[in-house]
């Protein structure tokens, strides 16, 4: 099947769902083959996550709609993600909210990412992590971690995020228990609620 084909059935598949339709929009204009290298384009919208590094991968395009619905941007939103990779959810946020701010610490990954990224939304600020997150940017209204947590430093991420995201606001973070099990977690001040199962993304190193 062809990487059009796969987001043709990708794009019927969240009509089905009845995804918000600004979401589908987004999807349906962000050409996600744009965002990984050459030999990988036959990839793009597969159920395989593409390298984009040694031991990165992008998120499959699947994943990176659960995350972004999941998160539900708002127009006037201001977001933060943190690990950009290749670009493509940072994007899609751009496509949906006010102003993103995306963290990267691979420098090379950081350049790549952002002249990909600025073909398609100009409102997103590709930046090195101060630490983990972007302080000097916050509040946020919504953050997205895009790698999984280990359960071991969950209270310490959880801190981090909790000083950067507005009071009502809500961050989305994958937490890796050691196994292949990888849960997604959203937390909407105080609350936590658990959104999906596995979600095939990278561990946080």
């Amino acid at each position: 099947m062809t990487p059009t084909a796969r987001k043709n059935r990708l794009i019927r598949q969240l009509l089905k769902e009845k995804v918000d339709q600004r979401i589908i929009e987004a999807f349906e204009r962000v050409p996600m083959e744009d965002f990984v290298d050459g030999q990988y384009r036959d990839m793009a919208y597969g159920d395989t996550p593409i390298p984009i590094s040694r031991n990165r991968h992008m998120l499959t395009a699947a994943d990176a709609i659960v995350l972004v619905t999941s998160i539900g941007p708002g127009l006037e939103d201001k977001v933060l993600q943190v690990k950009t990779g290749a670009g493509y959810v940072a994007t899609l946020l751009g496509r949906l909210s006010a102003e993103v701010y995306t963290t990267e610490e691979d420098r090379v990954l950081r350049v790549r990412a952002a002249e990909r990224i600025h073909r398609y939304a100009k409102n997103v600020h590709v930046v090195a992590p101060d630490e983990f997150g972007y302080a000097p940017a916050a509040p946020y209204d919504k953050a997205i971690v895009a790698e999984a947590i280990p359960i071991a430093d969950r209270d310490i991420y959880e801190q981090i995020l909790l000083q950067q995201v507005r009071m009502n606001g809500a961050f989305l973070y994958p937490i890796d228990y050691g196994s292949a099990e990888k849960r997604l977690l959203r937390r909407t001040m105080p609350n936590v609620e658990r959104i999906s199962g596995v979600v095939y993304v990278d561990r946080i190193k």
